[in-house]
């Protein structure tokens, strides 16, 4: 009796059986990516002419600068990078803005 495995392992590796593997080009949209870059042509010089250029120093305006740039390198590093170092500041920013809106102080 002959085992057939290896054959089936074989066949389900690509570069293996001598295929082309499936790759895609693009992981994110293409209209993702525009819609970040638009959304921020909108709101730098905004944030610029209002806040003024120490405003981009900020942990959320670093994030989003980094995070549009990583979609457009689909550097998926460099945007999951933005996505951890932002939670915990940003949720403590949360927490002190909800403890101020019920009126507790400290």
């Amino acid at each position: 009796m002959k085992s057939e495995a290896p054959a089936i392992v074989i066949q389900a590796i690509p570069v293996a059986a001598g295929k082309q593997p499936a790759v895609r080009k693009h992981k994110i949209p293409l209209a993702a990516k525009v819609a970040g870059t638009v959304f921020l042509a909108v709101l730098v010089p905004i944030y610029l002419h209002t806040y003024g250029p120490a405003n981009f120093l900020w942990f959320c305006d670093a994030a989003l600068l980094l995070t549009v740039a990583g979609m457009w390198l689909e550097s998926s590093l460099l945007i999951s990078m933005c996505s951890v170092g932002i939670l915990l500041p940003q949720c403590l920013w949360l927490a002190d803005f909800g403890s101020n809106l019920l009126g507790f102080t400290f």
